[in-house]
This record gives C-alpha cells, structure tokens and sequence, in this order.
C-alpha cells in the first residue's frame, strides 16, 4: 500500500528538500525534471519511478537512495555519492556521472547508454544486464563489478581498472580498453569482436569461450601465459 505521498508526488525540489530535513523519506513518484538539487543531501531517499530529466544533481548524496525505474536521462550526477544506491531498470541516458561514486551499487538492467561516467568509482557494482553501448568509461574502476551479460558495445574504457571484475557473456564489441587494467576479469563466453586491447593488461584473464575475432592488441599488451592472440582470431596493430 502507498503512503499518500505517492498520489501527490512531489514536484517542487525546495518542497523535497524541506520535507526531507524534516525526517521523510518516501518520495515514490516525483516529478522533479530539470530540478536545481546540486549539492543536495537525500541520502536513502525513496525516489522510486521518480522523472528526474535533466536534473542538476551535482556532487548530492544520494548514497542508500533507492531509484529504481526512475528518469534520470540527461541528468547532471557529477562528483554525486551514490554508494550502494539501487538503480534496477533506471534511464540514465546520456547522464553525466563524472566522478561519481557508485561503489556498490545496483545498476542491474540500467540504461547507461550514451552516459559520461569518466573516473567513476564503481567498484563492486552490480551491473548484471546493463546497457552502456557508447558510454564514456575512461578512467573508470571497475574493480570486483558483476557485469554479467552487460552490454559495453562501442564504449569506451581507456585506462579503466576492473580488477577480478565478472564480465562473463558480456558484450565489448568494438569497445575501447586500450591502457585498461583488466587482471583476473573473467571474460568467458564474452563477445570482443574488434575489441581494442592495446597497451593493456591482459594477465591471469579468463577468454575461455569468448570471441575474439578482430580484437587488436599491440607489443605492449599483456596476455595471460601460453595465450596465442592470433591463434584467436586477434590482430596485432
């Protein structure tokens, strides 16, 4: 049952912050596009299915806050603490999370495709069936992240760290990963046709089962002992 909150949605963002200092945290449903809330404390805020399109949410901590289904498309998350934040099936489309702090987090079946998420922290995050076709990695950690079956098609990670990170049937399809810090990332039964692998290090990594067809690499590519890259369909650059 839905507190009364949830048929009157909040939809002035001095009206959210004030009822939150207040002690409320329920608010399912708002409609909030385009809100001014940088800087914000709405930490375990119920935001469930709330329209944030365009919102300012720069450097706010949302650590805790539960977000799932929401729209967030085009919003501003930069810098933002959205440690162990639930985010299941929510748009971030084209959203600016520079910076931002995802450790954590579950960002299972997330739309993130087109998103800058630039220097991230996103160690441990669960992002099992995600979508982030074209987003902005660089920099990224990615360490112990749950990505299966994720799609990371034409991405791009250069200089992204996923230690031990699980992207088993994952997708990197023409993704860059060139500089990346993948050790120990099991990759079985992921597609990395023409995957950009140069300068990075490839070692105790697990490609068993994965296609690997055009994936390029370079002398400063790191493979894991007795792994033969053109064996695999992989071409030297």
């Amino acid at each position: 049952m839905f507190s009364n909150n949830s048929f009157n949605p909040v939809k002035d963002p001095g009206e959210l912050l004030q009822r939150y200092a207040m002690g409320e945290r329920n608010f399912f449903i708002a409609i909030l596009n385009g809100a001014e809330l940088r800087g914000a404390d709405l930490g375990e805020a119920d935001l469930e299915r709330a329209s944030l399109v365009g919102a300012d949410l720069r450097v706010a901590s949302l650590n805790k806050s539960r977000l799932g289904f929401a729209n967030l498309q085009g919003a501003n998350l930069s810098g933002s603490d959205l440690t162990m934040a639930h985010l299941v099936r929510a748009n971030l489309e084209k959203s600016i999370l520079e910076g931002a702090v995802l450790v954590g987090a579950n960002l299972m079946k997330v739309n993130l495709n087109d998103a800058n998420l630039s220097g991230a922290d996103m160690k441990g995050a669960d992002l099992r069936e995600a979508v982030l076709k074209g987003a902005n990695l660089s920099s990224v950690d990615l360490g112990y992240a749950h990505g299966f079956k994720a799609d990371f098609e034409g991405a791009n990670l250069q200089q992204a760290t996923a230690y031990r990170a699980d992207f088993s049937f994952t997708s990197f399809c023409h993704a860059n990963l060139r500089g990346a810090v993948l050790t120990g990332v099991n990759f079985s039964g992921a597609q990395l046709k023409g995957t950009n692998f140069e300068s990075a290090n490839l070692a105790q990594v697990n490609f068993t089962g994965c296609k690997l067809i055009g994936a390029v690499y370079d002398r400063q590519t790191t493979f894991p002992p007795g792994f033969d890259p053109q064996e695999r369909g992989m071409r030297s650059f």
